[in-house]
């Protein structure tokens, strides 16, 4: 259901830029950040309208699309416009291509055929190193890097997930032990994060098997949609989300360890790496979930016994 403030401000933004009226608003799905509309229009073409709940992330997320799209192999969605709130639109939006697909978190792919399988998993996780491959001098968001540093961008942050955590904690949104484990985290950060991160690779920031799109019938990827606190940073930084959800089904995180020059602590970082993402997302208003967040504390917990930091 498409409510009718949402529904009003997709009919002046698509008159406005398309000069052409709407035909029907379709919603494709809320996330935390923001909610995606199908939207066709009179004349044919179709459009995606990504509404933001989060103030300022539109602009970063446009400005990580259109870097993408410029260096993966696998389709982006081509930024139309970006729209900010004005006195007539109350919203911050950006406007994109539609790419026809579903994404790979759906249990019936994994009943498809070895090989299918097997070329989704080679096709994504090369074009991931791909991207990787485009760097930049510096570190740190996309739209500005400006540390010398891997570790000096992520400690920061780290940091700021840390205090997050212990207020949630306090107002009993996250549990005591789930804070107990972060601070333990965050006070091995320097031994974890010992190693110089040689170059600073343009990441995508979520690439879970939600945000990797596909045909359904072939398992063709067609699309990475959704890129979220895209940064130039860490490669392996990149790779935590492949074991998020069902990802550890397709092997897209072996796979990448196969083929790139994977470090001595990669499992040890992605395992941070996927803890702090997590409860920074609980801290700052998301739900907490068992079926993403019980994994990720074993695994953690897993890692610590294996380098003896428990």
């Amino acid at each position: 259901m498409v409510d009718s403030i949402n529904k009003k401000y997709i009919k002046k933004m698509a008159a406005e830029h398309f000069s052409a009226a709407v035909f029907s608003i379709d919603k494709l799905g809320k996330g935390g950040a923001a909610t995606a509309y199908k939207v066709v229009l009179e004349n044919g073409k179709i459009v995606v309208f990504k509404n933001y709940h989060i103030e300022g992330m539109y602009q970063k997320e446009a400005s990580a699309l259109r870097l993408l799209r410029r260096h993966s192999p696998i389709c982006v969605p081509e930024v139309y416009f970006v729209y900010g709130k004005t006195d007539d639109i109350l919203c911050e939006c950006i406007c994109m291509e539609y790419i026809k697909g579903v994404n790979s978190l759906i249990f019936k792919h994994l009943l498809k055929s070895k090989s299918k399988k097997k070329n989704l998993v080679q096709t994504v996780v090369e074009a991931t190193i791909k991207i990787h491959n485009h760097t930049s001098e510096k570190f740190g968001c996309v739209c500005n890097p400006i540390f010398d540093t891997w570790q000096d961008y992520y400690k920061p942050f780290c940091k700021s997930v840390l205090t997050a955590a212990q207020t949630a904690n306090a107002s009993g949104k996250l549990k005591k032990f789930i804070l107990d484990l972060l601070e333990k985290s965050y006070s091995h950060f320097d031994f974890i994060f010992s190693d110089k991160i040689e170059k600073a690779s343009l990441l995508h920031g979520d690439l879970n098997v939600m945000n990797i799109m596909v045909d359904k019938k072939t398992l063709e990827p067609v699309a990475f949609i959704d890129p979220l606190n895209s940064v130039y940073g860490d490669p392996e930084y990149d790779i935590f989300q492949f074991k998020n959800l069902w990802g550890d089904c397709w092997g897209f995180y072996d796979y990448y360890k196969d083929i790139a020059v994977a470090s001595e602590k990669c499992d040890l970082k992605t395992a941070f790496y996927a803890f702090f993402n997590e409860v920074n997302w609980v801290a700052n208003g998301g739900k907490l979930l068992g079926i993403i967040m019980n994994p990720i504390v074993k695994n953690i917990k897993r890692q610590f016994e294996i380098w003896g930091l428990m």
